[in-house]
């Protein structure tokens, strides 16, 4: 190819390659505009390219030549027309509905009412159970599922760091967790973990059925629905208001010091945090830090299981109001003294909820 061609034919195909990009980051654009742009687009490179190989010429060879360039920008406008439409596909919003429609079905047989989440030191909680190991799609889930009978409603346990505390918060397999439990044909979901207290008021040992979350949070799947269509889940109130009233009733019915209502900012792990973040968080007006709350309470809403938690107190993070930072040690030290009340407040809990229904 003469120099001056390809100069020529490495333009267009640059300028292909841009319009490749931009309409990759615009699934917006109307299909009646796209189909102008890929005329205008062709016409560019045929009038830019192949035009000015002059087809008049007696040259045999530039005459083929041209001919290839032509039969290169058909390609290049046909693959553009397929990316086109994956991006049109892609970009199509979806009903909640039509998003489920895309998930592996929900088994007819319901094994389970209610769904628990065991947390950190928190490995076992039913006694005369069945247990089971639902498949997935994403993986096995941290341990098989214990299924047993409180208060005459049935209830699955799954403790979220597998028994034996195998998987880092960072770690822990949350989609097959959460879809273990669901495919199981539980239709609420509670989730006990263990916090930091952030503000003077609340204090080790005590518990704080949150109703809100932020996420700091990176690199954990936090979708059903990474494949098109996309589909954006509301996640304005994360926690569902009827588990959390019978959180809060049978905690203080138990003599436990709970507190209704607070903001829980979830950290990646697995370190704690430094002062600095402690300041930080504390000033935002949250309450609690935790590395476990996101991104399980996204999943059960995407999969439309009412979903609560109740955080229990265990530490005062980095150091608020003076006293000593956080360790594992005395994390684990309040645990242990608090799981006879984790398990008071759910065992107090579960056969006060009413039927829940899938939204």
């Amino acid at each position: 190819m003469p120099p001056a061609t390809e100069s020529r034919y490495s333009q267009a195909r640059h300028g292909q390659s841009r319009w490749f990009l931009d309409l990759e980051f615009d699934g917006c654009l109307h299909q009646e505009r796209l189909q102008r742009l890929l005329k205008r687009v062709v016409k560019r490179v045929i009038e830019r390219v192949v035009g000015q190989e002059r087809f008049g010429r007696t040259d045999h060879g530039r005459h083929e030549h041209a001919c290839r360039i032509v039969a290169g920008a058909i390609g290049l406008e046909l693959e553009l027309i397929r990316r086109v439409k994956r991006v049109i596909q892609s970009r199509r919003l979806t009903t909640y509905a039509e998003a489920m429609s895309t998930l592996p079905p929900r088994p007819s047989e319901q094994l389970a009412e209610i769904g628990v989440f065991g947390g950190s030191g928190f490995y076992e909680f039913l006694t005369d159970v069945e247990e089971v190991t639902p498949a997935t799609p994403w993986g096995p889930a941290a341990a098989p599922v214990t299924i047993g009978t409180v208060g005459g409603r049935r209830v699955a346990f799954l403790p979220r760091h597998g028994r034996h505390h195998e998987f880092p918060a960072h770690r822990v397999p949350y989609r097959a967790n959460v879809w273990s439990l669901w495919s199981l044909g539980v239709e609420a979901l509670i989730g006990p973990c263990s916090v930091g207290s952030l503000q003077p008021d609340l204090h080790p040992g005590e518990f704080v059925v949150i109703d809100q979350v932020v996420d700091r949070t990176w690199g954990r799947p936090d979708t059903f629905h990474d494949e098109p269509p996309v589909h954006h889940q509301s996640f304005a109130d994360p926690y569902d208001p009827q588990l959390r009233a019978a959180l809060v009733a049978a905690g203080r019915a138990a003599g436990i010091t709970v507190h209704d209502g607070g903001t829980m900012v979830v950290i990646n792990g697995p370190r704690f945090s430094t002062r600095a973040e402690s300041v930080w968080f504390r000033s935002m007006g949250w309450h609690v830090v935790n590395m476990t709350g996101y991104p399980e309470s996204i999943l059960a809403a995407e999969l439309g299981v009412p979903y609560a938690s109740v955080a229990l107190v265990t530490d005062y993070d980095a150091g608020v109001d003076g006293h000593e930072p956080v360790t594992m040690e005395a994390v684990f030290a309040t645990l242990h003294a608090n799981v006879a009340n984790v398990r008071a407040l759910l065992i107090g809990a579960i056969p006060s909820l009413s039927g829940h229904q899938t939204r």
